[in-house]
């Protein structure tokens, strides 16, 4: 070792911000906490993940009042809900599954969509009325959800990864009816 480490012991559970690694090496400054023992490693691992749902709510520089559309309710969507909903947005959410759709309200979702449903009230509305959308799936079909539902001159940010795993797609994911297109940011 390069110093003596003085707050830490072999075999201590840490937090930091280096992501998707079993082994790694970073100095004491970079670790964030020390995880208790009574903390399961399953619910320290989420800290991670409401990182990433913050970092989605200051990279779309989401302000209260903002109406905000979270696609995707896995844990990485739930968590940039409950963010969302702690920076005062008004936070909806789009997921087909009745789990995931019960687990976005407790988070404080307004409303969770199906994706059929969603569509059929863009339609009605007759526009596009989302400040922001925040993608947090890799399926196609959701980024060509994410530019009908986000408004003109609006934000659409990827937690994520677009197309992961996924054929390409047999349409443009990406075809746009709006004349001034979303910024769009890889969060």
């Amino acid at each position: 070792m390069d110093k003596e480490i003085s707050n830490f012991d072999v075999g201590d559970r840490v937090l930091s911000f280096v992501s998707h690694r079993s082994l790694f090496k970073i100095s004491e400054d970079e670790i964030l906490a020390k995880i208790p023992k009574e903390v399961s490693s399953e619910s320290a691992s989420t800290s991670y993940l409401y990182h990433l749902g913050y970092q989605g709510v200051l990279a779309c520089d989401l302000k209260a009042g903002s109406n905000l559309l979270v696609i995707g309710l896995g844990c990485l969507g739930l968590t940039t809900i409950k963010m969302s909903t702690i920076a005062g947005c008004n936070v909806f959410g789009v997921s087909d599954y009745e789990l995931a759709s019960d687990n976005g309200s407790k988070m404080g979702a307004r409303q969770i969509f199906q994706r059929d449903e969603l569509l059929e009230s863009l339609e009605s509305a007759n526009n596009n009325i989302f400040d922001c959308v925040i993608v947090a799936t890799n399926h196609w079909n959701d980024v060509s959800l994410a530019l009908q539902a986000c408004n003109q001159r609006g934000k659409i940010g990827f937690l994520g990864f677009p197309g992961r795993n996924k054929e390409l797609p047999t349409f443009n994911p990406v075809s746009y009816t709006h004349l001034t297109l979303p910024t769009i940011l890889l969060v």
